[in-house]
């Protein structure tokens, strides 16, 4: 009777522990480009200026709702204004946000994100730090997002500001160039992106 209860629960423990290790297993998920979503904005002495770029691609590895690992594309091409109605002064813009002058992206048409630490936080938000490669030149971010899932898709929000110039756009940039000399057409050197990362089921 000894040696068969034991053997019970050697065997409930055996499946109690498979169960487990397959809920936390580290899963690898393909991140869905046409639902994910990446906002940008940034600020003249005048005004902001808003606008998407798209994802390329990227995955992610979670155990259970925490990134353990995960890469991201970004398609510098794909530069968006939603701010500006005139077609023309939206193209124009658009144009040189695209040029030398910023990022360059017929020389470095794209932009990738590596993720190399992450540190829990409350309620599904995780302090991600990553290398960041922007014009060739990597630097290290760090930033918080939240985690969720839904259906089996799997979303992390976050938003975090980048100094444009540590990645050398360097246009109009009151660090580099006279502020006088500049007037109102200083450009805040502090770019805002905004992600909301859905993965593919």
């Amino acid at each position: 009777m000894k040696k068969f209860l034991t053997t019970i629960l050697a065997v409930a423990t055996l499946i109690t522990f498979e169960t487990f290790a397959a809920k936390t297993a580290d899963k690898t998920m393909k991140l869905d480009t046409a639902n994910s979503k990446i906002k940008w904005t940034g600020r003249k002495v005048v005004g902001p200026h808003n606008g998407t770029i798209d994802l390329k691609d990227g995955s992610v590895t979670l155990e259970g709702t925490k990134p353990t690992a995960g890469s991201f594309t970004i398609d510098m091409t794909s530069i968006k204004n939603e701010d500006l109605t005139d077609p023309t002064y939206n193209k124009k813009l658009v144009t040189h946000l695209s040029s030398d002058d910023f990022f360059a992206v017929n020389t470095y048409p794209t932009a990738v994100f590596k993720l190399s630490k992450v540190v829990p936080g409350k309620n599904g938000e995780y302090v991600l730090t990553g290398d960041m490669t922007i014009k060739g030149i990597t630097k290290s971010i760090t930033f918080p997002a939240k985690v969720t899932e839904n259906k089996g898709v799997y979303s992390a929000a976050g938003k975090f500001k980048f100094n444009r110039t540590d990645w050398g756009v360097k246009y109009n940039s009151a660090k580099f160039f006279d502020p006088k000399a500049l007037g109102d057409k200083i450009i805040n050197d502090e770019i805002e992106i905004e992600l909301d990362l859905k993965t593919s089921l």
